[in-house]
């Protein structure tokens, strides 16, 4: 592909038989929809409030310029240089690191198969949502138990300032989403027993399946035919309605949480916390290891989908524009995500007169235990809950969406010559809608919830790091970032602004910044096994 590249055959041949967009804006819309999913939700506030709040912002965007926006580039600008999918793109470019196209489909494949459950998860509260009323705002039901207590959130009076913060019990209780009554009080909220006892009727532990959730079953099933309808001939059932509703309406639904939210009594603490810096925080180490790890996470790199959406832009595309575009719409996301969330625990913090405990965990049921209980309390609950997993369902579809669009053209271009599999896009994505919709399955069982976070935790984290590596190793050094530079001057016409640090980044930055930090996770590891 090297030899190809250089006398400009390669590139314009797969360009003559591959699909592409139909608008620029269609591209960077499926872009952004693409890197902003569930986690800026849940995972990105969590990680805020238990890692020092603004410090862990500073550590978060130090790495989001040096790291995360470089290797963005490089994964949208080589798709669409080679105008490959990514397991091909690979085994063109750098042979001996084939392997890597594999490890980036297989987490795509994996993560596929955990990520519609969380979002059948969504769409069971979402059908829940428009009930005559919530059925987690009372403790009268079948699935309550006698610990179930209802309650009214009152502000109480506190001096809220940065001086003052980290010294509120409440608080720093907030700070772990403690956000349900003391188990002192041996007390359980309404939303918990709801998430845990209805949705999931959660097992205690992954070693019984225990029985199907048929609820969750069928809302897999809707969402999987959403998925089918969006891709069933690749980007070309893309349409207008598709790309810019699933992008679009996530937004102005967060702007107008956020100003319901900062409207609610009490959300300056919360706003507060989000701001106030700990700055002991950025001598930690781990705090810039898990900043890191967000960054591959928020960004979507690693998983090869990036480099499928720059293999459907013509060749004269402005991928650096759209690069530095869609890194910006990704940053201010977590921001607003960020500030949408802490309004709200700022209000959910003075639950039970101040007496909480942290036994909510971060990250997923933040968005099925906290948020909920946050719609029962105010005016309007279910607008505020339809709104809300309305809202988490095009996030989570418009990434979905991409994982199966990464797998279908790395199927459709390993046929390269094969016109019928072309034509046959449609059985093909049946086929792999229909696999992945069976071995997910067990996600809807008892032991679902364990399963999801056992699956969640192999196919991120070290496992997209590796591959991240790997792959600025075989396209900054086994291509060349200079030779990579040259190859985005002549797609788009002109020497990118920055042109010597991209390149820079790309030979040595990124590459070296990931091998420490691999390192420092095999330091941990060891450690961690031997200690």
């Amino acid at each position: 592909m090297a030899t190809n590249h250089a006398n400009g055959t390669s590139n314009e041949s797969n360009e003559a038989k591959r699909s592409h967009w139909n608008k620029k804006m269609q591209s960077l819309l499926s872009s952004i929809g693409y890197t902003v999913g569930l986690g800026h939700i849940w995972e990105f506030p969590y990680l805020c409030a238990t890692n020092g709040g603004a410090a862990f912002l500073v550590a978060y965007f130090v790495i989001y310029i040096i790291i995360g926006i470089p290797i963005l580039f490089m994964e949208l600008a080589i798709g669409q240089y080679a105008q490959m999918g990514s397991l091909q793109m690979m085994a063109h470019l750098f042979p001996i690191l084939k392997g890597v196209g594999y490890a980036m489909i297989i987490c795509s494949f994996g993560t596929a198969i955990y990520y519609n459950v969380m979002i059948a998860w969504s769409c069971n509260f979402l059908f829940a949502s428009m009930q005559s009323e919530l059925p987690w705002a009372g403790c009268e039901h079948d699935w309550n138990t006698n610990r179930c207590r209802t309650y009214d959130i009152k502000c109480q009076p506190f001096n809220y300032s940065l001086s003052n913060i980290s010294n509120s019990p409440t608080l720093i209780s907030l700070t772990y989403w403690g956000l349900i009554p003391s188990q002192s009080s041996n007390l359980t909220a309404p939303t918990d027993e709801f998430w845990n006892r209805m949705v999931l009727k959660i097992n205690a532990n992954i070693n019984n399946f225990g029985e199907m959730q048929w609820n969750t079953a069928l809302c897999l099933l809707l969402a999987w035919l959403i998925v089918y309808i969006c891709i069933y001939k690749s980007i070309q059932s893309f349409s207008k309605v598709v790309v810019y509703f699933f992008v679009l309406f996530p937004y102005l639904t967060l702007v107008v949480i956020i100003v319901r939210g900062t409207t609610l009594s009490c959300s300056k603490a919360g706003i507060l916390l989000y701001f106030h810096a700990g700055w002991e925080k950025l001598g930690q180490v781990d705090v810039w290891s898990k900043a890191a790890t967000q960054v591959l996470k928020s960004l979507g790199l690693g998983y090869g989908c990036l480099i499928t959406i720059g293999s459907h832009n013509k060749f004269n595309n402005n991928c650096f524009r759209d690069a530095m575009l869609v890194s910006l719409f990704n940053g201010i996301t977590s921001l607003l995500a960020g500030l949408a969330m802490f309004s709200f625990t700022g209000f959910l913090a003075f639950a039970n007169n101040g007496q909480v405990d942290n036994t909510i965990e971060g990250g997923i049921r933040l968005a099925f235990v906290a948020y909920p209980l946050m719609a029962a309390q105010v005016s309007l609950p279910k607008l505020w809950s339809i709104l809300f997993y309305l809202m988490v369902m095009m996030l989570g579809l418009s990434t979905q969406v991409m994982y199966l669009e990464n797998i279908l053209v790395v199927v459709l271009d390993s046929f390269p010559k094969s016109v019928g599999a072309r034509k046959r896009t449609s059985v093909i994505s049946l086929l792999i809608c229909c696999t992945i919709y069976g071995i997910s399955l067990p996600c809807t069982t008892q032991a679902g919830y364990h399963i999801v976070n056992l699956m969640a935790n192999h196919f991120t984290g070290i496992s997209i790091l590796i591959i991240c590596l790997f792959e600025s190793i075989a396209i900054g050094w086994g291509y060349g970032s200079i030779k990579l530079g040259k190859s985005v001057t002549k797609m788009i016409g002109y020497k990118p602004w920055l042109y010597y640090w991209w390149i820079f980044c790309w030979i040595s930055v990124v590459p070296v910044f990931l091998m420490v930090y691999w390192m420092f996770i095999i330091r941990f590891l060891i450690l961690y096994n031997y200690y």
